[in-house]
């Protein structure tokens, strides 16, 4: 095989991603060796993930520079060689790859679907399938559960892939094996990924994310396990099977060089499993534990209980374990429950996150979903606009029985050409089309601005354009935006001139209004989006509550109003610029009490440095705006009270008044 020293930055992946990316270029280096093609053109579906900088990475490009590799799957990026789409429907022609490779997607493939996906892979692949996945045996599935009990009622956390594991049916590898044979090609089977060590490092990887500042430890953990297991990982019931299915007969040779190269990793390692790691000292790593030791040992006594309840339930799972795995789950046991580090570091983290609430620190309630987690929710709940299911929006669409226009007023200032275009085209891109964008200038000194929205104003009439001499502010702007709509307009969506619609955004409001006609207000989710168009950080809102929403403006993104209501009120006031969205809707709500809210992410809010969406605490011209309008408001509706300051930032609390004083 190829020398690891070059790929030696490699080691330190997630020791799953090494195991099952390393597979795949053995497996590619003995095809190449065998045949004339020294460059292949492979599909990776399913490979695309987020570096520890939170970049765009394409895993398998790593592993395999030499060949050239397209990754496809369904999250959204600008990175080069990627393509985002489903692997169940490959918008390629047939036989497009030499070699198309998936090892982190079949488990996740709902039952009824996974033998579309299999017809998918072999109809791009000229010459070879590989498909990685955990399969279902009695141990995987006991060992998939610990760990997620164990993430639930140890670490207070969830783990969704695991989840879905089991709502989705690990895959049957018989099953597979009769769609293979039924076909009539000839494939090879072996196992990766010791199910023992498996589940060992997933519970101390698991118990290491939620401790603050162990980014190295887990990356060190990963190097030493990469350097020393991967080969003996072959050894024994693996967590996952990797198939290798030939197109042709004449691959049948290849085949059977790997079953043997694979087979002697297992051969080999087959009774000397884990002894190196049993017997090692890691001392690099209990240096860092020592040196911890001295400064928490004092502050751990009263966790003695939480230490033996975990040593109980950790011994509880060594009936899985052979004798010498044992011995890895007494160190890895000390590891996990050491009183000079990991509980310490979890109390001090405690303390230091009820610091943070007591100095107003902490983050809004909306912005808790980790970005893993909100990948692997989209990847889950939101609809893939394919051609098929564009095709049926539309014409849903079109059978819509009331269809009114919507007019979104946009204010723009020296928004940058780039995120100006992107906010105008995703307003074009809209499946619902009875819309009008009315734009105002307000007196930018960048020429860009004036020219990219003649630009659009010239490409579609439904673009309507005004440039202000002079800057005015945003509330004026946004005014001068509302003079601009049409006397038949019957709502008013409001929307900022860097940020992002989604494509069913109006569609999704106009749907919602055929099914209530009586809707004054209605308002979506919303989540981020970053300069290179990653999304992060959404906002699952609750329903309308007007208490609720005297703490805090959470219905923000995306607002359509009834025009009559804007207009009765006077649109916006300002004396209240960056807080004129909020002033304006606290006075439409005392008009109405016909609020709605759409469950749905429909509003993507750019994150620029600077803006108040990149950050965690607000503006404070906006936060001073906002309690001067709460007070305003109190005094309007006649509600003796004071606002105070919130938990949280950008919130209030109303403390009402004794009356008795």
């Amino acid at each position: 095989m190829a020398n690891e020293n070059k790929h030696d930055y490699l080691l330190e992946y997630p020791f799953d991603l090494y195991q099952r990316s390393r597979d795949i270029r053995e497996i590619v280096e003995i095809i190449t060796g065998e045949s004339n093609k020294k460059k292949l053109r492979i599909l990776d579906v399913g490979g695309f993930r987020l570096d520890a900088e939170e970049r765009d990475n394409l895993l398998l490009k790593e592993f395999l520079p030499q060949h050239e590799i397209v990754t496809l799957d369904v999250m959204e990026s600008c990175i080069p060689g990627y393509v985002r789409g489903d692997g169940s429907q490959l918008p390629f022609k047939d036989k497009s790859f030499d070699m198309v490779v998936t090892s982190d997607v079949y488990e996740h493939v709902p039952l009824e679907e996974r033998e579309k996906f299999l017809e998918n892979l072999l109809r791009v692949a000229k010459e070879f399938v590989i498909l990685g996945a955990p399969f279902y045996s009695q141990r995987n599935a006991l060992a998939e559960q610990i760990v997620l009990e164990y993430i639930r009622k140890v670490l207070h956390a969830e783990q969704e892939q695991l989840k879905e594991h089991i709502e989705n049916q690990l895959p049957d590898a018989d099953e597979l094996k009769k769609l293979i044979n039924h076909r009539g090609l000839n494939f090879i089977c072996f196992d990766s990924g010791y199910l023992n060590s498996w589940l060992v490092m997933m519970m101390v990887k698991h118990y290491l994310m939620g401790i603050p500042d162990t980014e190295r430890l887990d990356i060190m953990l990963d190097r030493f396990y990469n350097m020393s297991f991967y080969e003996s990982d072959h050894a024994g019931e693996g967590y996952r099977k990797v198939f290798v299915i030939a197109k042709e007969k004449k691959y049948e040779e290849i085949l059977k060089k790997i079953d043997v190269h694979f087979s002697a990793y297992a051969e080999k390692y087959q009774n000397q499993r884990m002894d190196a790691l049993a017997g090692s000292d890691l001392s690099h790593v209990r240096l860092l534990l020592d040196l911890e030791a001295l400064r928490t040992r004092a502050l751990l006594e009263e966790k003695d209980g939480l230490i033996q309840h975990q040593a109980v339930q950790i011994a509880a799972f060594e009936h899985m374990r052979s004798t010498r795995v044992y011995r890895v789950m007494q160190f890895f046991n000390r590891l996990l429950v050491s009183p000079f580090v990991f509980v310490g570091r979890q109390f001090l983290g405690k303390m230091q996150q009820l610091g943070q609430v007591l100095r107003g620190k902490r983050r809004h309630p909306f912005l808790s979903v980790s970005d893993g987690a909100y990948r692997r929710w989209l990847k889950k709940h939101e609809l893939q606009l394919t051609e098929e299911a564009v095709t049926q929006l539309k014409k849903e669409s079109g059978e819509f029985k009331y269809s009114p226009l919507i007019s979104i007023v946009v204010p723009a200032y020296n928004t940058p050409q780039e995120w100006l275009e992107k906010a105008v085209e995703s307003v074009l891109s809209q499946l619902y089309e009875n819309w009008e964008l009315c734009i105002v200038n307000d007196g930018s000194p960048e020429s860009q601005v004036r020219e990219t929205l003649d630009h659009y104003s010239k490409k579609d009439n439904r673009i309507k354009i005004k440039h202000l001499r002079r800057n005015r502010g945003i509330a004026r702007a946004t005014n001068e935006a509302l003079a601009m709509v049409s006397g038949e307009c019957e709502f008013i969506a409001f929307m900022d001139s860097d940020d992002v619609l989604h494509p069913l955004a109006l569609f999704e409001v106009v749907k919602f209004l055929n099914g209530h006609p009586e809707a004054d207000v209605i308002y979506t989710d919303e989540d981020k989006i970053t300069l290179d168009n990653r999304r992060r950080r959404p906002e699952f809102k609750p329903d309308w509550s007007p208490d609720l929403f005297l703490t805090y403006n959470y219905i923000n993104h995306l607002t359509v109003c009834r025009k009559k209501l804007v207009d009765d009120v006077g649109g916006f006031r300002a004396k209240y610029n960056w807080s004129q969205d909020y002033d304006l809707y606290l006075r439409i709500t005392e008009k109405t009490d016909k609020v709605f809210h759409i469950p749905k992410i429909l509003y993507h809010w750019r994150e620029i440095l600077g803006s108040s969406a990149s950050k965690v605490d607000f503006r404070t011209e906006a936060l001073e705006k906002s309690r001067q309008l709460l007070s305003e408001t109190l005094r309007r509706r006649g509600i003796n009270s004071m606002v105070v300051d919130g938990l949280r930032p950008g919130t209030f609390k109303i403390k009402k008044q004794n009356p008795l004083k």
